[in-house]
């Protein structure tokens, strides 16, 4: 199988749309390597985990709504990474599924 190019950053704004999402995308896309799936080299693996890490930024902060404090430490944070950013996410995030999880549909009860 041909390794592919994925990253394509011009559809990051077709799908995401929430102001929330959209400060996120200003802020980190064009710090995203390109990567190649499936990753195959250190290289590669480093690229694909930064930018899993700023798919994880763009929707689970609403989901978990603490997109204002991962707002509030980007604006006291000028320089942080996405790295960065999602340590802060993971040490604010309470444990257990986001309150929106009632929402997403149980495969087994339709089973």
């Amino acid at each position: 199988m041909e390794a592919e190019l994925v990253m394509k950053k011009e559809e990051l704004h077709g799908k995401y749309k929430s102001e929330y999402q959209k400060r996120i995308i200003e802020r980190f896309a064009d710090t995203i390597p390109e990567y190649i799936y499936p990753p195959n080299d250190d290289a590669s693996r480093k690229n694909y985990d930064i930018y899993m890490s700023f798919i994880c930024l763009l929707e689970a902060p609403e989901q978990y709504q603490t997109a204002d404090k991962v707002i509030d430490y980007l604006e006291k944070n000028p320089k942080a990474t996405v790295e960065d950013t999602c340590k802060y996410f993971d040490k604010i995030t309470p444990d257990g599924l986001p309150p929106c999880a009632f929402e997403w549909e149980d495969d087994e009860d339709e089973e």
